[in-house]
């Protein structure tokens, strides 16, 4: 049975939330999870803008 990679995960606090971001399998997508583990449903282009923001080289 092949072993799943673990996934690229960061917390972060956004707009007084606590968010966890990790990375998606498609490009520049993310999965976006609050504290209490309720994940977020989120357009593209936000997930695409928070991937950007978490995981993008300043």
């Amino acid at each position: 049975m092949p072993m799943k990679m673990l996934s690229e995960a960061r917390q972060v606090h956004l707009h007084g939330w606590n968010l966890r971001i990790e990375r998606a399998d498609e490009p520049e997508d993310v999965h976006v999870t609050m504290a209490n583990g309720t994940t977020l449903h989120l357009p593209r282009e936000t997930r695409r803008a928070l991937f950007r923001r978490t995981f993008a080289p300043q």
